[in-house]
């Protein structure tokens, strides 16, 4: 657990000092970014203390939940074609069950081919 929380905080110092992109998007273009590598960096955590049933009511008032994790992406943009990577990790702590689980998710690998706008809107038209 002391590894993951390591790397949250270095991975949220990486965040806190990287430039953005200056550039904004041409729609009229495809709506893709220039050439290139983007790193993405989606950190969450969310808690619970309260847990109940189907009614609404209290079951549990002291649930101690604690859900955090990371999505790591990486994409790469050249010509017309985009390639990308994303590797989930989290971790779940229920501190009333005394119990921990974490790990890396379903890694996905993709590909994407954007069509420039000017060849879709005589199909639009139609």
């Amino acid at each position: 657990m002391i590894q993951l929380c390591t790397l949250f905080l270095l991975a949220f110092m990486l965040m806190a000092t990287a430039r953005s992109p200056s550039h904004a998007i041409n729609f009229a273009a495809g709506a893709k970014l220039p050439d290139g590598l983007v790193l993405n960096l989606y950190p969450y955590w969310y808690n619970a203390d309260k847990s109940t049933n189907n009614n609404g009511n209290a079951t549990t008032n002291n649930l101690g939940m604690n859900r955090y994790g990371m999505s790591v992406g990486a994409s790469y943009y050249t010509n017309n074609w985009m390639f990308n990577i994303v590797v989930p990790t989290g971790n779940l702590q229920v501190n009333s069950l005394h119990s921990e689980n974490g790990g890396i998710g379903d890694i996905q690998l993709r590909a994407g081919y954007f069509v420039p706008v000017e060849s879709v809107i005589p199909f639009l038209i139609l």
